[in-house]
């Protein structure tokens, strides 16, 4: 005999299943909210480790045979960091200043008006970096004995999980580390100079 067929109410009514559908929606929101978590410690993760590199980093580079030994020093950043990522690429930057109370400030003008900005047209200032423009005072390099150099460490390497870029991260991750240290007095400090310069008349 053969049974009766369900009627569209009873399909209605029946739950079977619906766990599985459940899970289906939800499970890759779950997902992507798990690796997001794993991304993110593990980007901190490499932000504390190339930190910690570049601290080391740059106390090497305050002594006095410090440039003949830069790439070293600085290849010893990278070396760190691959131990987490053996893609990672590190680059890195230094300027060094006469003094702390120097660090980031601009090179000094003549403030013929008073108004405390520098007016390129008609106000010379003091060229202390060679650059030719009226900018930051810092000169790139490591500087000399009891100089301040900022160093700079700025690290790429691929994402844990290259999935990163469906919630709109890219696949690579960067990591920026910086560092402040007055070099060794391994001799007398060269006194800051510069070379005057100033606008040419109309």
């Amino acid at each position: 005999m053969i049974a009766p067929r369900r009627t569209f109410p009873a399909l209605t009514r029946n739950t079977d299943g619906a766990t599985v559908v459940e899970f289906a929606i939800v499970a890759p929101i779950m997902l992507m909210l798990m690796l997001g978590m794993m991304e993110l410690g593990y980007q901190a993760y490499a932000q504390s480790v190339l930190q910690g590199a570049t601290n080391k980093a740059a106390r090497d580079l305050t002594l006095e045979d410090a440039p003949t030994k830069k790439a070293v020093i600085e290849g010893k950043i990278a070396s760190m960091l691959q131990t987490i990522s053996n893609r990672a690429t590190v680059t890195t930057t230094s300027e060094s200043f006469s003094s702390f109370t120097k660090v980031n400030t601009y090179e000094d003008f003549k403030d013929l008006d008073g108004d405390k900005q520098f007016d390129a047209d008609t106000e010379c200032f003091l060229d202390v970096n060679n650059s030719k423009t009226w900018n930051k005072r810092g000169k790139s390099g490591l500087g000399g004995a009891d100089d301040i150099v900022v160093f700079t460490a700025t690290a790429t390497y691929p994402r844990l999980f290259p999935v990163m870029g469906m919630l709109g991260w890219s696949n690579t991750g960067t990591s920026v580390a910086r560092t402040t240290l007055r070099n060794q007095p391994y001799s007398q400090q060269a006194e800051e100079t510069g070379v005057e310069i100033c606008p040419k008349p109309a």
